[in-house]
């Protein structure tokens, strides 16, 4: 039986998915003996390894439209990946899902600031949806502090702000340039700290790295070949479903298991009123198409 490209995508856009949640669990594994500067090198340098091998073989150029946007881009980026790196050594990983499906609220909020778009009712009521979302799950001032939700804040907002610049940048720019350059820049960024304090992983640990890395980076590449196979919104809502691989892995691998009816309550309101931020945008997308 033959799939039509619809269907392909979304495949694609599965797998891809649960791809990345098998790189962040690795992660998370070595991120209880090497610090975040260590696993990010070692892990982008082999994505960046893979990704050079591929456009390679492919005898694909390497040309940008916007070095600057893609310079602010891939340093937003880099600081997401730190700060995701870091909380994973503190939050488990369907905590660090869960705040991460912030990101739709936080990226309406810095269209308004940054691309003056309009924020209608629709969204401003999502918007402080998801916020009430997460605020059932931190309780500031119930639960004693941590500082890797705050971490992890600031990496959302970072990543929700490589979204905008990706929206700036549009879609002249060859789709490899938006995986190649955060991954080298990521791992430029981590040579000075490798410099001062050089460790060698164990040749376990370094395999597991350039598996992370070359896992992430074919999760990249299915991701992108599934926004050209089926619509952009299909592939925003498909994108919630790595809280199931978060809750399994995290289960199976380091015996996580999410039972706080706060953060479950708070999760579900987020995911929610994500998914209608999600349908809304598109919906009004389409009447404004002519």
């Amino acid at each position: 039986m033959k799939l039509n490209t619809s269907t392909v995508g979304i495949i694609f856009a599965l797998i891809s998915d649960a791809l990345f949640m098998v790189s962040d669990s690795m992660y998370k594994y070595l991120g209880e003996s090497y610090s975040i500067f260590h696993i990010a090198f070692y892990g982008k340098l082999f994505a960046s390894i893979f990704f050079i091998s591929y456009i390679l073989i492919k005898r694909q150029k390497i040309i940008t439209y916007f070095p600057k946007l893609q310079l602010f881009r891939s340093l937003a980026l880099t600081l997401n990946f730190l700060c995701v790196l870091y909380a994973y050594k503190h939050m488990s990983l369907a905590e660090v899902a869960l705040m991460y499906y912030l990101s739709p609220f936080i990226t309406a909020i810095l269209c308004y600031f940054l691309l003056k778009e309009p924020v209608g009712k629709h969204r401003i009521t999502t918007i402080l949806t998801g916020f009430i979302g997460s605020l059932i799950i931190l309780r500031p001032g119930l639960i004693e502090p941590n500082p890797a939700t705050i971490i992890i804040f600031i990496g959302v907002v970072a990543f929700s702000y490589s979204n905008i610049l990706s929206r700036k940048i549009g879609e002249k720019e060859p789709a490899i340039n938006f995986t190649l350059f955060p991954t080298i820049t990521s791992f430029l960024c981590c040579l000075p700290f490798i410099w001062i304090t050089p460790i060698l992983p164990s040749p376990v640990d370094l395999s597991l790295m350039a598996t992370a890395g070359i896992i992430g980076g074919i999760a990249i590449l299915f991701l992108a070949i599934a926004y050209v196979k089926t619509h952009a919104v299909t592939i925003s809502i498909l994108g919630y479903t790595d809280i199931f691989w978060a809750l399994l892995l995290g289960y199976l691998i380091f015996g996580d298991v999410t039972d706080d009816p706060f953060v479950i309550l708070g999760g579900a309101i987020i995911m929610i009123s994500g998914i209608y931020l999600i349908y809304r945008e598109n919906k009004v997308a389409k009447q404004t198409t002519p």
